[in-house]
């Protein structure tokens, strides 16, 4: 059982500018290129005093200023670490891999040479004082600069051992808020970028399996808000497109498991757009195509009430893009193939505010790319949410971004997906798309996008089902050059059964009883076209169907042959 626990905002205290560091930040000012320059030659000045009683404050000192200088310059910018190849039809709604998250701060000490040396100081430092809270806290903040968005300085980190001395801090100063944070920031940085073995190294390390270390923290620290939002994001990033790692959070031991952990700092930080963002992103990457572990998380995040707290997310923080992309990619993975999920989320206004979230965020594609899978997926065989989606305006919704968003290959094959699903066995959808200018839509996804297989595939589906039994919608695909750009789609992607299958359907369905149709697809080599598919994937019985369809709904042209 989660309890709610209240939460508040973490004061993280101000860096004093004394010592080099204070000297330098007076000297050349905040923000100045000048200090950019001297701030390692600083660090080796310390280096001999070391092993001096007052070294500890010093190497605090140093370690303080590059954190300072270079930490949470820029709101985060979402990052997709796994693949998107191929989208779902009206069949098949599946579920991707997904999201890495980083500041995405651009910072430099200097040239590569002033880079080794700081890092090697910094763990020098971190040896020398494990004992020292400040001294760990503040060269994990100076371990996160130099490793945010530089992968040399990622692995570099790593191969010299920085991976164990971060998680030795955490287990060494448990009880220190600052720690924790830092070092979370930290496993953040060291894995962004699917930077895969970082990944591996923090879940397998020696010293501690770093995914415990992290929920250990996040259990530790339950109200404070600053350890949550960097837990969830080591998180994030730790589980994306690395099932092991996913598998470590969901079979965490403890009181509590780590999915609850996760939810529990959702519902003790409502207000934090950060802890909900991190925390939805967790939830998306942890739903995402881990066969083994959708057995057992899956059901785990929707009986632990994780449907709603997503939900809650979005409903509090509309204005931010992040959470909203985040949790819109959490929903569509949980309702992959999921009839129970799909109506759950349904029921309980998933559908409006994923739709709210494409009208207040037009401007960002992400945010529009996972709300379309995330309907697509919603109203793929369920008929409740696919007249949900269209009562509250989602086809001009949907039509209104693959306009906006023609160079996404994402975007379109969700929203042809979308289009797809919610023209199947559905005359009223049908003529609506097809009055609201879905045809032409659906065509210049495909033209603009030709080499993607995916997109191809769904917008073939969707042909196929705006012109099944539909005479208006069979001249409309025609007239606009529909039958030249399936074909197409077939010889492009020779080799893929998916867009043979729903190519040869759409054939059939444009031909069955419309001349004009049967005319141009013969005129075009379509019944080669088709032939070809039927050599090329003779063991596909889906293929084999639809091709035959087609060659009988064409044979009343059989001079043609």
């Amino acid at each position: 059982m989660i309890t709610k626990v209240r939460a508040h905002e973490s004061k993280k205290s101000a860096l004093s500018g004394c010592g080099g560091g204070g000297h330098l930040r007076r000297h050349f000012g905040r923000g100045g290129s000048g200090t950019r320059g001297v701030v390692v030659p600083t660090l080796v000045a310390r280096r001999s005093k070391y092993d001096d009683a007052s070294s500890a404050s010093s190497s605090r000192r140093a370690a303080a200023w590059i954190s300072s200088r270079w930490r949470r310059q820029s709101a985060y910018v979402q990052e997709d670490a796994g693949g998107r190849g191929l989208w779902s039809g009206f069949f098949s709604d599946n579920h991707h891999h997904h999201a890495e998250n980083n500041n995405n701060t651009t910072r430099s000490i200097g040239v590569a040479s002033d880079d080794v040396e700081a890092v090697d100081l910094v763990l020098k430092a971190m040896r020398a004082h494990e004992k020292n809270a400040h001294v760990q806290a503040e060269a994990c903040g100076a371990l996160t600069s130099l490793c945010r968005n530089h992968a040399d300085n990622q692995t570099r980190i790593s191969e010299a051992g920085g991976v164990e001395l971060v998680l030795l801090a955490m287990r060494a100063h448990e009880t220190s808020a600052h720690v924790q944070e830092h070092a979370c920031g930290t496993l953040w940085n060291l894995c962004h970028n699917n930077h895969a073995a970082n990944k591996t190294r923090i879940g397998e390390s020696r010293e501690a399996n770093g995914v415990a270390v992290v929920l250990s923290a996040m259990r530790a620290h339950a109200t404070c808000t600053g350890v949550q939002e960097q837990a969830c994001a080591a998180l994030q990033n730790l589980c994306a497109n690395h099932e092991a790692n996913a598998r470590r959070i969901v079979e965490a031991a403890g009181l509590t498991g780590g999915v609850d952990v996760i939810l529990s700092a959702m519902l003790a930080h409502e207000t934090s757009a950060g802890v909900q963002g991190h925390a939805c992103a967790v939830l998306r990457n942890l739903s995402a195509n881990h066969a083994e572990n959708n057995k057992t998380c899956n059901p785990r995040i929707v009986e632990a009430g994780g449907v709603d707290l997503l939900l809650a997310a979005m409903n509090t923080h509309k204005t931010n893009a992040y959470v909203q992309e985040e949790a819109c990619g959490a929903l569509r993975n949980l309702s992959a193939n999921h009839a129970e999920n799909k109506t759950r989320i349904g029921e309980k206004g998933g559908v409006a505010l994923v739709l709210s979230a494409m009208c207040a965020h037009v401007t960002r594609a992400g945010v529009q790319e996972q709300a379309c899978g995330a309907l697509q997926n919603l109203c793929a065989n369920h008929e409740a949410n696919a007249r949900r989606i269209v009562k509250m305006g989602g086809v001009d919704v949907v039509l209104s971004a693959m306009r906006a968003y023609e160079t996404s290959a994402g975007m379109q094959g969700h929203a042809c997906a979308v289009i797809g699903n919610l023209s199947a066995n559905n005359a009223e959808n049908k003529t609506r798309i097809g009055e609201a200018g879905g045809v032409p839509t659906v065509l210049a996804a495909m033209r603009a996008h030709a080499t993607s297989a995916g997109v191809q595939g769904n917008a073939c589906s969707a042909l196929r089902n705006l012109s099944h039994n539909h005479a208006e919608n069979k001249t409309r695909i025609g007239e606009a050059g529909g039958v030249p750009t399936v074909l197409s789609a077939m010889r492009a992607h020779a080799t893929s059964a998916r867009v043979q299958e729903y190519a040869c359907g759409a054939l059939w369905n444009l031909s069955a009883n419309h001349a004009d149709n049967q005319a141009r697809i013969v005129e075009a080599g379509g019944v080669a076209a088709v032939l070809s598919a039927m050599r090329a994937h003779e063991t596909n019985e889906d293929v084999q169907g639809r091709a035959c369809g087609a060659l009988w709904s064409l044979s009343k042209r059989a001079q043609h042959f």
